[in-house]
């Protein structure tokens, strides 16, 4: 996380949102600040966009309202409610999985000389993915 926390952009804190709320991260992509209530520290995410098709309510961590409010308005106006939390690069559109995708990849090979394997590795020696973070959570919390 120290390493991902020194990335700048959209991406890295849209994967740091992610992981530290064990979020699909099509759910956390596609988040809209309409969705989150900073007040009550939840994340509504809504029946629609849930690969179940229920609402699901996320509590909020101080880290991950951290990286929220590192998202608000630079001139402290309030946000508009339909706007992306994470937006991409185009207009009005959410950030890409392969966003997410690539910058795990590059941080895994970070800084290693030609030859060396990358830092990031699962348990059986795979390259980690974005999706895996959730898997682990899941794997520790049940």
């Amino acid at each position: 996380m120290r390493a991902l926390n020194r990335k700048p952009g959209n991406g890295a804190r849209a994967l740091r949102f992610c992981i530290l709320t064990a979020a699909r991260s099509g759910e956390g992509r596609g988040m809209i600040w309409r969705e989150v209530d900073i007040s009550s520290r939840v994340w509504t995410v809504p029946a629609a966009r849930m690969k179940t098709r229920r609402e699901h309510r996320v509590p909020l961590s101080e880290a991950a309202l951290a990286a929220l409010l590192d998202q608000l308005p630079d001139d402290g106006s309030k946000p508009d409610p339909t706007a992306l939390v994470f937006p991409g690069r185009r207009q009005g559109r959410p950030l890409s999985d392969m966003t997410l995708s690539q910058l795990v990849r590059r941080m895994a090979t970070d800084g290693l000389k030609d030859g060396e394997a990358p830092r990031w590795r699962d348990a059986g020696g795979e390259a980690v993915t974005v999706h895996g973070f959730r898997s682990t959570f899941r794997d520790w919390a049940s």
